[in-house]
């Protein structure tokens, strides 16, 4: 884990699926219509859309966390270029939690 675009990208699919998955877990409440849920994939859709161009939660905590640390990863911004360090005991669920 020491690339920062193996870890941005990870942390690109966690917002994607927390997206995703509260898309679902509204879907199956009991109180879910027709109506709402049109409403809810349209914010689905266009969050995971807006996703292509602005970072998501987690991924925007790693950005603006750079030159410092985060989840015990540390991150220097060298040259513009992103460098990561951890140590080799992180795994990617200590990562993603």
């Amino acid at each position: 884990m020491r690339n920062w675009m193996f870890v941005a990208e990870m942390l690109l699919i966690y917002d994607s699926l927390e997206t995703i998955w509260h898309l679902y877990a509204y879907l199956q409440m009991c109180t879910a219509s027709l109506t709402d849920a049109q409403t809810k994939v349209n914010v689905a859709v266009n969050s995971l859309l807006a996703m292509k161009t602005k970072a998501g939660l987690q991924l925007r905590t790693l950005v603006d966390g750079a030159g410092s640390e985060y989840k015990g990863i540390v991150l220097k911004k060298i040259d513009g270029n992103f460098n990561v360090s951890c140590p080799v005991s992180i795994s990617l669920t200590q990562l993603l939690c």
